[in-house]
């Protein structure tokens, strides 16, 4: 009647071997069966082949499973390991559509390096939480993966009506990026979001995330199809560039050893991939409150951009924290594998910390006035710094520069006017000027500088 099926068993194919020993109290559910299983072989390589699995995997195999009546459930211990890869945990069931499991995968980089999966943090992980099986989903209650000190915690219900949306919440504490893989920052994340993915859909809505001492909340909305979209509104109390990117040094060393060959252009002649932007639709709307750099910080930033149709709008405004204000705007059409660009950019009275030390006071930063308006048309870099015309002009307001810091920040062009305007540069640390301006001409290429005019403590 297939009910108590008594197994006591010993048998192999080829390499494969197994034991049984138990009763199997009916072939549709778990409940009530008692069994030992302890499958083993000398090499998995062989039987993944067999079973046209491809994966890199080799090593010994063995597997034990051991199934029990536990009071009103059903408890399942496994205990499976197959070359590097290791895995154990339990499971209890109640009834035939409830679980509670917690399953242990030691060494994950080494599991997955052996599964030729590279990148994969060290340290041990463990996935715990509750399953109900329904008629039309499966709910989640729980579903936690921990990492050393790294949580995330899934909440929900998957769908399993073709065409329904999956919606979970996810709660993710993560101590340290840098843990997780090589090449992020130190910083730690603290994370929350209801998520809805169906067909062609992905949706994070109610975002509420901290990095370091950076936020973000909002929504994002993300969608395929023959004109894949992606629709952002984001709002930040405050944004630290420095506390996410890293200092400059610190890129730069990061940056070692992955360094390409030094190309003698400036500009490369490498086609830009314009004809993607023909193939997607981007909306993003985002406010800062304070967004902060390593020498500055700007307030009530708002940037919105909107890509359709490879025409793309973008337009960013902020105040500075000591005063002054920013605009920038740019619109580029594309057709084909090219583009025109018009760059716009108005600074009027802003402060910005760039050479004037990191003892300086408001008093003693120089305020910033800059009018750039450039077009540009082109497939490549080269192309388009080629066929760049426009004007360039900068005004700077009375207050002390630090002489190596012009260098460091615009490269020498500027360092060596900078140095032959003021004499003095070689032998003192800071300049103090009254006025600087700088007018600059493009026409198809050609930069001309088409006026200057500096006065300082020992110039003029």
């Amino acid at each position: 009647r297939g009910r108590d099926i008594g197994l006591d068993l010993e048998g192999g194919l080829g390499r494969l071997q197994l034991t049984a020993a138990g009763t199997i109290a009916t072939l549709k559910a778990i409940a009530g069966t008692n069994l030992d299983l302890l499958i083993t072989a000398d090499d998995v390589a062989p039987i993944l082949e067999r079973l046209a699995i491809d994966l890199p995997l080799e090593g010994a195999l063995r597997a034990e499973l051991d199934i029990a009546p536990a009071d009103a459930r059903t408890h399942l211990s496994f205990d499976t390991s197959a070359g590097e890869v290791v895995a154990r945990g339990n499971a209890f069931f109640s009834g035939k559509d409830a679980i509670e499991f917690a399953v242990d995968i030691p060494a994950l980089e080494r599991a997955g390096k052996a599964l030729g999966i590279e990148g994969l943090p060290s340290g041990d992980l463990a996935v715990n939480g509750k399953a109900a099986v329904r008629k039309r989903s499966i709910e989640l209650d729980s579903l936690t993966a921990q990492l050393g000190e790294s949580r995330v915690v899934v909440t929900g219900s998957v769908s399993r009506e073709r065409g329904e949306p999956h919606q979970v919440s996810i709660d993710a504490d993560v101590a340290s990026l840098a843990s997780l893989r090589d090449g992020l920052p130190p910083i730690s994340v603290d994370a929350t979001a209801a998520v809805s993915v169906s067909p062609g859909r992905l949706a994070i809505d109610r975002l509420d995330a901290k990095l370091a001492d950076s936020d973000v909340q909002g929504s994002i909305v993300i969608e395929s199809g023959e004109r894949p979209s992606l629709q952002a509104r984001l709002t930040s109390q405050r944004i630290g560039l420095t506390t996410l990117l890293g200092e400059p040094e610190e890129r730069s060393a990061a940056a070692t050893g992955q360094k390409k060959p030094k190309s003698k252009r400036v500009f490369s002649k490498k086609p830009l991939p314009f004809e993607k932007l023909n193939k997607v639709n981007v909306e993003i709307d985002y406010e800062i409150g304070s967004l902060v750099l390593r020498d500055a910080a700007l307030s009530n930033v708002r940037t919105t951009a909107q890509l359709r149709n490879g025409e793309l709008e973008y337009y960013s405004k902020a105040d500075g924290s000591m005063g002054g204000t920013w605009i920038a705007q740019v619109n580029m059409t594309t057709a084909g594998d090219s583009a025109d660009i018009r760059s716009r950019l108005f600074m009027r009275d802003l402060k910005l910390n760039l050479f004037s030390g990191e003892d300086a006071t408001p008093g003693q930063i120089p305020s910033i006035d800059v009018t750039l308006d450039v077009r540009s048309k082109g497939v490549s870099p080269h192309a388009l710094a080629a066929s760049s015309s426009g004007r360039l002009l900068v005004t700077q307001g009375p207050g002390r520069v630090e002489n190596n810091a012009l260098g460091k920040l615009s490269g020498d062009l500027v360092a060596q006017i900078f140095s032959a305007l003021n004499p003095f540069a070689k032998d003192e640390k800071y300049s103090n000027w009254e006025c600087s301006v700088f007018a600059l001409q493009i026409d198809r290429g050609d930069a001309a500088i088409g006026g200057m005019l500096a006065q300082g403590e020992k110039v003029k």
